[in-house]
């Protein structure tokens, strides 16, 4: 994995001059990478639909495999929901239930409603990901030694 940073102009500027960076490094193959993890937490705060399309996980409504946002209807709803997984509604852990419980569960909750998302791929979905295009040459960060996982939480409240 290939980390890059910058500065600031004021910060550029007021550096010594350095000498021109060698090429970077290649990044590890996703292989090295066991799993890269998004969390999102959301608040409705008023009476009404979620402006989510919602799809099981599993083979049938009654499999306890959660259920993912298929598709965002509402343009106030946040987009990158799209693809995620419901964690949580209201604070209960929802991940391993069928879709007809976690639909009960969302009718049944009162506003304002703050639903859990995650997502994230394992290391054969980033392995079979397209190529992406090259950075462009830059001092190569330290790679770490065994990294297991990486997280990102965003939060968003309306």
């Amino acid at each position: 994995i290939t980390f890059t940073g910058g500065s600031s102009p004021s910060i550029a500027a007021s550096a010594p001059p350095s000498k021109p960076a060698p090429p970077s490094t290649p990044a590890p193959a996703p292989a090295d990478v066991e799993s890269v993890s998004v969390t999102v937490e959301h608040t409705w705060p008023n009476p009404g639909s979620l402006g989510l399309k919602l799809k099981q996980r599993g083979p049938t409504r009654e499999s306890p495999d959660g259920v993912l946002v298929s598709e965002v209807t509402n343009p106030s709803v946040p987009g990158k929901l799209a693809g995620l997984v419901l964690e949580t509604i209201a604070g209960e852990a929802v991940s391993n239930s069928s879709y007809d419980e976690v639909i009960g569960k969302v009718k049944a909750a009162g506003r304002p409603l703050t639903i859990t998302f995650t997502g994230g791929s394992s290391p054969s979905i980033a392995a079979s990901a397209p190529p992406s295009k090259p950075a462009p040459p830059s001092t190569p960060a330290p790679a770490p030694a065994d990294v297991e996982s990486v997280s990102v939480t965003v939060e968003h409240t309306w």
